[in-house]
């Protein structure tokens, strides 16, 4: 049999024809959890890519992100999903922080206030409140102030000569 070859070769996916989801997905890779390009364009969109040479296989990725239609509006999402996140769990440490800071001050006001205690249990007392009252003071001053309207630049010339 004669079997007739085909002269075009697949150099990879059109952007246009991949869904929504996997350049999500992709994007997601990137730009939070730090995988590199590649990696997470094999993974998530087109694994050929590895079949490539390192010249096309930088074009391609490349070219992806500018001829993708919405690329930048999904990266945007990913990012501020990312931010919102951030915020969430920020917010949820500090809370924990402040319940413990609050039970340790709790416990060490109630040893040191007992009207039998004895001086260890004094001294445990004011090393827990000693230990804590930093951090405590810490936790408070960062409620107080709001970190996205200090000037950046003068925090970094305190450590900048």
């Amino acid at each position: 049999m004669n079997k007739k070859t085909n002269t075009y070769t697949k150099t990879g996916i059109i952007p246009s024809k991949v869904a929504a989801s996997k350049v999500y997905d992709y994007i997601k890779k990137v730009e939070t959890q730090g995988v590199p390009r590649i990696k997470a364009y094999a993974e998530c969109i087109d694994p050929e890519i590895y079949n490539m040479n390192p010249c096309q296989i930088t074009h391609r990725l490349d070219y992806f992100q500018k001829s993708y239609k919405g690329y930048n509006d999904i990266k945007e999402m990913v990012l501020q999903e990312e931010k919102d996140w951030m915020l969430r769990r920020n917010s949820s440490l500090q809370n924990k922080a402040l319940d413990l800071l609050s039970n340790l001050l709790d416990k060490a006001n109630d040893l040191a206030s007992k009207p039998d205690t004895d001086a260890k249990e004094l001294n445990t007392a004011i090393n827990t409140l000693k230990a804590v009252m930093p951090a405590f003071q810490a936790a408070g001053a960062r409620t107080t102030q709001d970190v996205s309207q200090t000037d950046k630049k003068a925090r970094a010339s305190k450590f900048i000569n």
